[in-house]
């Protein structure tokens, strides 16, 4: 039997070496003998002088996966947890007992059986585990009995973070004289002297809400890093911390004070703000904005009005302000397309403090381009061809558009003359007078002025209609005498109407008898329409 026992202890130790970094490991100082069954013996009743030494007795301590101790102190995150439990027998026999241990933390936990434990009287025997899983940092919870007896010792400890570095940043303004608005810098030192390992990560500095510094940074231990940042001098504070790693030290914000510096004060005066200038505003536009800024510090200062639209940045022109002066920013972003405008805008100076506020977001609707419709006919008067036409556009803003008069030859326009018209809501109508044309076919064509319609001209057109006076006689039966004798003078009354509607020409009357006779002749006066 004992052989045999041999035996089992030399292939569990051959397999716990070999599994090692994966299944818990037990040690037993002193002789160890393991049950040849798989199921651990549970034992109605404990042995009567076995027990835990106590809770002041458990060791524990980190190792890496091979097993070896880690260099920590303390167990810390990423150390495989060793515990050292050491059972003693007060009594004066051999006595054998079993323990079960338990292991959890919040992600991870594990049950381990030390089985049929042989413990010489009057001795102290120390079970020895080593966790499969790392530990994390936070509480870590044993609890353990003997025999599943009310021989139980629960205990609790915290795991430690990992190796940190210990970074301390100093600082330090290097720039001798100055006044606001000059460019100073500043020294920023990380001091690594204490760490248990190196950093690796970020440097970040603001000033007044913006980010001056952004870099990566890497302190070994022992070492110290210097780096540089300038800014514009202004009444602020310059805050600069660690980013991207974590770090012992509580100490991980330096600052340095710029207040009480002299300075312009910008501030929105009166109740506008940012602006927009005009509108609605139609595919093509210009869409024009605008600030109303004051000074309200105590020296002479500068700003500009910076926006971003569709991911460019927009600045105006730099606006120079004595303390308790106002003045207007503007900005143009010109022939937007029809949609949804995002702008996001700020008010910003090198030399002046900002308020807050002196920011936001506006939309901007741009419609669709607006659109013109022309129609035209033509009458041939006394003074030629007249075009009588009606002009409009879809509504929108007021928008000038040329004119342009002509007509048609062989497939060529050809253009009499021109006018530009202001055009508004509803229709403008008019009359143009061409004279002699060469062709049948008169026309209007309409372009935009300063602005981008739906399409680049309109032109309507028509054919000439030729309208004439309508001329009828009309004789009357009765003569003057009534029944005159021949060599007699008789008086004739003719009627001479113009039905048309246009005016008659003057012209000659002409009476004959049947055989075609001259009987007598007269001039006749211009008749007006329907006259």
């Amino acid at each position: 039997m004992f052989d045999i026992m041999l035996k089992n202890l030399h292939s569990f130790k051959h397999l716990m070496e070999k599994d090692r970094r994966y299944s818990p490991t037990v040690f037993l100082v002193g002789l160890l003998v393991f049950s040849l069954l798989s199921v651990p013996v549970t034992q109605a009743e404990g042995p009567d002088n076995v027990q835990f030494v106590g809770l002041n007795a458990l060791t524990y301590s980190g190792v890496d996966d091979s097993g070896e101790l880690s260099s920590n102190l303390t167990v810390r995150q990423g150390d495989h947890l060793n515990l050292e439990i050491p059972v003693e027998n007060t009594g004066v026999d051999v006595e054998i007992a079993s323990v079960v241990l338990h292991v959890n933390q919040t992600t991870w936990n594990e049950t381990v059986y030390f089985d049929n434990i042989s413990i010489d009287a009057m001795s102290t025997q120390v079970l020895v585990y080593q966790s499969s899983n790392q530990v994390h940092e936070g509480s870590l919870d044993v609890a353990m009995s003997i025999n599943n007896t009310s021989l139980v010792l629960n205990d609790s400890i915290l795991v430690g973070p990992p190796p940190l570095p210990n970074v301390h940043v100093e600082i330090e303004l290097i720039s001798d004289s100055y006044v606001s608005g000059d460019l100073i810098e500043f020294n920023l030192t990380s001091s690594n002297d204490n760490g248990e390992r190196s950093f690796a990560g970020n440097m970040l500095c603001f000033f007044l809400q913006e980010e001056v510094y952004n870099q990566s940074l890497s302190v070994d231990v022992g070492q110290s890093v210097v780096d540089s940042v300038s800014l514009y001098a202004r009444p602020g504070i310059l805050e600069c911390h660690l980013d991207g790693d974590r770090n012992q030290s509580s100490q991980t914000t330096a600052s340095f004070s710029l207040e009480g510096l002299p300075s312009a004060a910008f501030d929105q005066a009166g109740s506008s703000g940012f602006s927009l200038i005009g509108g609605p505003w139609h595919a093509g536009d210009d869409v024009e904005v605008s600030f109303i800024l004051r000074n309200q510090g105590d020296a002479t200062g500068s700003a500009l009005l910076r926006v971003l639209h569709d991911g460019v940045e927009f600045e105006s022109e730099s606006l120079v302000l004595e303390s308790g002066a106002a003045g207007e920013l503007r900005l143009v972003f010109e022939n937007l397309d029809s949609g949804m405008h995002n702008m996001s805008w700020t008010i910003a100076s090198n030399n002046g403090i900002v308020s807050e506020g002196l920011a936001g977001i506006v939309t901007i609707e741009v419609q669709p381009p607006q659109a013109m419709f022309a129609d035209v006919r033509a009458e041939e008067g006394d003074s030629g061809v007249e075009l009588h036409w009606n002009v409009s556009i879809t509504n929108g803003v007021e928008r000038d558009v040329k004119l342009r008069y002509g007509y048609r030859v062989s497939g060529t326009d050809v253009y009499v003359n021109e006018q530009i018209l202001t055009l508004g809501s509803g229709t403008l109508s008019g009359q143009t007078v061409l004279g002699e044309i060469q062709g049948d076919t008169v026309l209007i064509r309409m372009e935009p002025v300063g602005w981008t319609a739906s399409t680049s001209s309109y032109i309507a057109t028509s054919m000439l209609e030729t309208i004439e006076a309508e001329y009828s006689l009309q004789i009357n039966p009765i003569t003057l005498p009534r029944e005159p004798i021949e060599g007699d003078a008789v008086t004739v009354t003719i009627m001479i109407q113009n039905t048309g509607p246009v005016a008659g020409p003057s012209g000659f009357l002409y009476l004959t008898d049947s055989s075609g006779l001259l009987l007598g002749q007269r001039s006749t006066e211009p008749l007006q329409a329907s006259s």
